[in-house]
């Protein structure tokens, strides 16, 4: 008998997965006689917890935010997480150095397949 094993994604965790992996087993079984499928779940121990009753997250509209701290009446970031729905990417290209605020040019990307320039100096390393 062929073993199938089935792992999750990353966005996956129970009781979503049971369902996923019961509805993969049906369909995986159905194309072909001797199979065994083996679910293999590791999100609940290894993968990413949601902290602080999702505090990072932004509130729903409408809904007050979540988590400890609630910020007083003239911190208002509107503007802010509308950056962020608009260029989800916004803060990683700030850390980044390569957004305005950080004064610098914006980086060059390298073509596919191409070394970063410290790279040949490291091998030799």
């Amino acid at each position: 008998m062929t073993a199938v094993v089935f792992i999750h994604g990353t966005g996956v965790r129970e009781p979503g997965f049971s369902a996923l992996a019961g509805r993969f087993s049906v369909g995986v079984t159905g194309l072909r006689d001797g199979l065994r499928v083996v679910p293999y779940y590791w999100g609940g121990e290894h993968g990413a917890t949601l902290a602080a009753d999702g505090a990072s997250l932004p509130p729903v509209s409408g809904a007050g935010r979540r988590g400890p701290s609630v910020p007083g009446a003239g911190d208002d970031d509107t503007e802010a997480w509308a950056a962020l729905y608009a260029d989800p990417y916004a803060e990683l290209t700030l850390a980044a150095g390569s957004g305005t605020a950080a004064g610098a040019a914006p980086a060059a990307e390298l073509p596919p397949g191409s070394l970063p320039p410290d790279q040949p100096l490291r091998t030799r390393l």
